[in-house]
């Protein structure tokens, strides 16, 4: 068959309708009058005010009273610095997982306080109504004043009873004791008083007889102390002799006491009276409270004769000091 004599013929499509004449309800009514329609008419909406919040309240915040009303956390690493530091204007204060610190307007740490240790140091003055603590250093308290004449310290007992006052008028001791110690560790005051056996001190007697014609102040063999003084002090000396004349001499003897070869006190006058026999000797002592200076002293007795040129004798002779403190 050739191409002229193939037949041809038309293929059949199916009726698709346009999407024009699709019904699709738009859910808007218009109003017909007379078979015209008309448009329904729209009201018009503004659009919504924007909205801005000045005021939070909440169950942890309120800021309009500025009021945190809850319980607050930072992280590990969160910090709170309130203020900001200006050289020579305004200072700051950091609170950090570290601890608390401020600073002035110099830049000086007027107190922290180690988050770690708890230790705290303040630059300033500390005043408080009351303190209670385990241990407390500090390099000056001080207790009452200006605005608190009736400054008080009550130490009180496990019952609660007060034993120790100290106030303005002075130290109360109701019960207890009061132990002082000197630089040894010696107690020199405790609840019986004064403690003199823990006071430096010497003493130095004899009985031997002495005798001598002499018109001025020598020695007297023995009787003679040193000692040395770490601060100024007062210290009381103290002797005593006995003795006389010697037969047919009728002249008394003078005791001297002296401190560094200077006589301090009075001297012992012992008249003595010749005896039928022998010698009738008289007794006498003197002390002094004298203030010594620091360093190395000697002190000791001299005698003489009391005029004349006959013979003078002692026997008992003592000499001592206690050093009684500043």
């Amino acid at each position: 068959m050739t191409d002229e004599e193939k037949v041809y013929h038309p293929e059949e499509i199916t009726d698709n309708p346009l999407p024009s004449e699709q019904t699709v309800d738009l859910g808007v009514s218009q109003p017909t009058t007379g078979g015209v329609t008309s448009a329904e008419k729209i009201a018009d909406n503004r659009l919504p005010s924007k909205l801005i919040a000045h005021e939070t309240i909440g169950a942890s915040l309120n800021t309009k009273s500025r009021t945190i009303l809850a319980e607050y956390t930072f992280t590990e690493s969160g910090a709170l610095q309130i203020g900001k530091y200006i050289n020579g204007v305004s200072g700051d204060l950091r609170i950090t997982p570290d601890g608390l610190t401020a600073r002035d307007l110099a830049g000086i740490i007027t107190f922290a306080i180690d988050g770690t240790t708890g230790d705290a140091t303040f630059k300033g003055t500390i005043m408080a109504g009351s303190i209670i603590t385990n241990s407390f250093y500090t390099g000056e308290i001080t207790i009452g004043g200006a605005d608190n004449e009736s400054g008080l310290m009550s130490v009180l007992d496990e019952t609660g009873v007060e034993k120790v006052r100290l106030d303005k008028d002075g130290i109360v001791v109701d019960g207890g004791k009061i132990t002082v110690k000197d630089e040894t560790d010696s107690v020199i005051i405790d609840s019986s008083g004064l403690n003199i056996g823990n006071f430096p001190s010497g003493i130095v007697s004899n009985n031997n007889a002495l005798t001598t014609s002499s018109t001025i102040f020598v020695d007297m063999p023995d009787m003679i102390l040193n000692f040395t003084l770490a601060k100024q002090s007062k210290v009381l000396i103290f002797a005593g002799a006995s003795g006389g004349n010697l037969p047919n001499s009728g002249y008394a003897i003078l005791v001297g006491l002296m401190l560094d070869n200077v006589q301090i006190a009075s001297e012992l006058i012992l008249p003595g009276y010749q005896w039928s026999g022998g010698v009738l000797f008289m007794t006498g002592s003197t002390q002094t409270i004298e203030t010594v200076a620091t360093g190395a002293h000697t002190i000791k007795l001299m005698y003489k004769v009391n005029g004349g040129t006959g013979s003078i004798s002692t026997n008992k002779k003592i000499l001592g000091y206690v050093v009684l403190g500043k």
